[in-house]
């Protein structure tokens, strides 16, 4: 399923129980692929919705409420695919086909148990970043990512809190990608500086970087990196 006013943003959710991943999320146009799975049981994905309700007309909640069909019932996120809940109280854990939305009503397909409605309308986006959970076993994790959003007009200045395995060389590189074209739009080295327990980073954005969506990339000089998304309001 795709965002309803961005082509480039689109989401895809996978069948069978090879992978403990499921379902995927892309900014730009498919050139890269997010986990968004975060504990969603490993079930096949059968349908994918944007609740655009929950969003309350914020831009900056935009796609954090994704509610998919699964082989053992519905599930829901409110903030882009970190956590996942069951939707549906009283609905039995079967296999749910179909989903679609009617107003604050989300009608569920299943399979030998008729249709169900399921009242969504107290659903409420929150806002989060969503990074790939994969690259943590390279060494390097992005803990945290702050402001975020981050308003241009009021700091240029991003701090990171990384985490990196004993081997690896304080000194990295920082990458500043817009999701929807894949363009760097800053390359630094740099180094992190201990701050308790932490390894610190900060840098500052160019000047004229435009509002989106931002993969902040950090890796090492042996290629293993974690990235978060940021998003950039001017």
């Amino acid at each position: 399923v795709s965002d309803r006013n961005d082509s480039m943003t689109a989401y895809c959710g996978l069948a069978g129980t090879g992978s403990t991943k499921h379902i995927y999320k892309t900014v730009n146009g498919g050139k890269n692929w997010l986990s968004i799975s975060g504990n969603l049981p490993n079930i096949s994905i059968n349908a994918i919705i944007i609740d655009s309700l929950a969003e309350g007309g914020d831009p900056l909640l935009k796609n954090q409420c994704l509610i998919v069909a699964t082989d053992v019932g519905v599930f829901v996120t409110t903030d882009g695919g970190k956590s996942w809940s069951q939707l549906g109280t009283g609905m039995p854990r079967l296999v749910v086909g179909t989903i679609t939305m009617y107003k604050n009503w989300l009608i569920a397909g299943t399979h030998g148990r008729s249709a169900w409605a399921i009242d969504v309308s107290s659903l409420k986006a929150v806002q989060t970043s969503v990074r790939n959970t994969d690259v943590q076993k390279n060494g390097i994790t992005i803990e945290s990512l702050r402001p975020n959003p981050l308003m241009l007009n009021q700091s240029k200045v991003v701090t990171m809190n990384v985490q990196t395995a004993v081997n690896v060389s304080p000194r990295l590189t920082i990458d500043v990608i817009n999701a929807a074209s894949g363009v760097v739009v800053k390359h630094q080295n740099c180094e992190a500086t201990l701050v308790g327990d932490k390894q610190q980073i900060q840098f500052e954005l160019p000047s004229l970087v435009a509002s989106g969506t931002y993969l902040i990339r950090v890796s090492d000089s042996m290629g293993r990196h974690d990235e978060a998304e940021l998003v950039i309001v001017r």
